[in-house]
C-alpha cells in the first residue's frame, strides 16, 4: 500500500494548538483504488508518550465537515465543567475538553466517507449502482466499496499512530447521516468497535415494504442521494442489509451486550426540519426491545437543534460515557 507522511494542516497559527496536532492523513486505498484523506487529531502530550490512546472515529460525510468553524454565543459550553467557546470545530472542541480534564486524551479520526466534493455520502456501504454517478461527482468514488473501505481505514490508523489495537480501544460517533454510518459500522464490525454514539441519526425505519407505485413507505429511503448506494428502483433487500435498524434487530445478544450505545435525539417539537426525533427514538426502542440499555442520559436534548453545536455537545457527553464504561 502506498503511503504519504501525514502533514500538519489546520489551523496555521501554532499558538492555538496547545500541544495538540491536527494532521492530514493521506494514503492510497487498495479497496477504492484512489488516494483517500482522513483528518487526525492528536492530543497534547502525544509526542513521545508511551501510552496507547483510545481512538474515536467521527462520521458525517466529507471529513472536512468536522473542521469547519461555527460561531456560538459567548456563553456556550459543551459541558458545565468546560470553558466557554466562541466557535466550535473538532480540534477546538477537543483542545478545550482535554485541557480542562472533562474528557481523557484520545486520538480523533475523521475519515472521508463521500465522493471528492462531498455531494454523495458513502453511507459506509458498498454501492450497487455507482454507474449512475457521472461527471464531476464521480471524483473520489473509485470502486465505490465504502463499506469495505472502513476496515482499511482502521488498519491504516493503527499502523500509523500509537492506538489501542483491541476493540475496547475504538468507538464511532456520528451526526445525522454520520449517525447512520457510525451505528452501521459498529453493528457490522463488533470485532473492531466497543461503542457507538449517534446524535439525530438519519436512520431508516425497520420495515421497508413496497407501497403504491413500488415505492418504499419511508420517504427518506427514496431520496435521490441514495440512488448509487441502493439502486434505482430501490433494492429493498440490500437496503435492509445495510440499515442500522435491521442490523440491530438481527445482531446477536452477545454483540449487543458487549457494545456501549450512547444515542441521543433532538426535541420532538423540532420535527421535521430541526430534529430526527422519531427516527432516533425508533432505533432506541429497538434497542430496548432487545433488552439492551442506551446509556445516554438524557436521550433527548430538549434544548438541542439539528446543528453542529448540539452535535459537539453530544460528542462531549459520549466521550465521558466511553471513558467511564470502556476505557478505564
Amino acid at each position: 500500500m502506498r503511503r504519504r507522511a501525514p502533514r500538519q494542516t489546520w489551523p496555521r497559527d501554532p499558538r492555538a494548538r496547545q500541544g495538540s496536532r491536527l494532521l492530514d492523513l493521506r494514503f492510497h486505498s487498495e479497496v477504492l483504488g484512489e488516494w483517500r484523506h482522513a483528518a487526525v487529531w492528536l492530543p497534547p502530550g502525544y509526542a513521545g508518550a508511551r501510552t496507547a490512546y483510545p481512538t474515536v472515529y467521527l462520521f458525517r460525510g466529507h471529513h472536512v465537515e468536522w473542521l469547519k468553524p461555527f460561531k456560538v454565543s459567548a456563553s456556550f459550553r459543551l459541558l458545565p465543567e468546560a470553558p466557554p467557546l466562541c466557535r466550535v470545530e473538532a480540534w477546538r472542541v477537543m483542545d478545550a475538553l482535554v485541557r480542562c480534564g472533562a474528557v481523557p486524551p484520545v486520538i480523533l479520526v475523521m475519515p472521508c466517507m463521500s465522493n471528492a466534493d462531498g455531494t454523495l455520502s458513502g453511507m459506509a456501504s458498498d454501492w450497487i449502482a455507482d454507474d449512475l454517478v457521472k461527471g464531476r461527482q464521480r471524483r473520489g468514488v473509485g470502486t465505490a466499496r465504502f463499506g469495505t473501505h472502513l476496515v482499511e481505514i482502521v488498519r491504516e490508523v493503527d499502523l500509523r499512530f500509537n492506538t489501542r489495537k483491541e476493540r475496547n480501544g475504538r468507538v464511532a460517533v456520528g451526526f445525522s447521516l454520520g449517525g447512520f454510518m457510525a451505528l452501521k459500522i459498529v453493528l457490522s464490525h463488533p470485532e473492531l468497535f466497543c461503542g457507538v454514539g449517534a446524535y439525530d441519526g438519519s436512520f431508516f425505519y425497520l420495515h421497508q415494504r413496497p407501497g403504491k407505485m413500488g415505492e418504499a413507505p419511508d420517504y427518506l429511503v427514496n431520496h435521490g442521494l441514495f440512488d448509487p448506494v441502493f439502486g434505482r428502483p430501490r433494492d429493498l433487500a440490500y437496503v435492509q442489509a445495510n440499515s442500522p435498524a435491521a442490523l440491530l434487530a438481527n445482531a446477536t445478544d452477545r454483540n449487543l451486550r458487549e457494545t456501549t450505545f450512547f444515542l441521543q435525539a433532538g426535541p420532538q417539537q423540532a420535527e421535521p426540519g430541526d430534529s430526527n426525533f422519531y427516527r432516533m427514538m425508533h432505533v432506541i426502542r429497538l434497542l430496548q426491545m432487545r433488552g439492551v440499555q442506551n446509556v445516554a442520559s438524557p436521550c433527548v436534548l430538549e434544548d438541542g437543534h439539528h446543528d453542529w453545536p448540539t452535535a459537539y455537545r453530544h460528542l462531549a457527553m459520549a466521550l465521558q460515557a466511553f471513558h467511564r464504561l470502556c476505557w478505564r
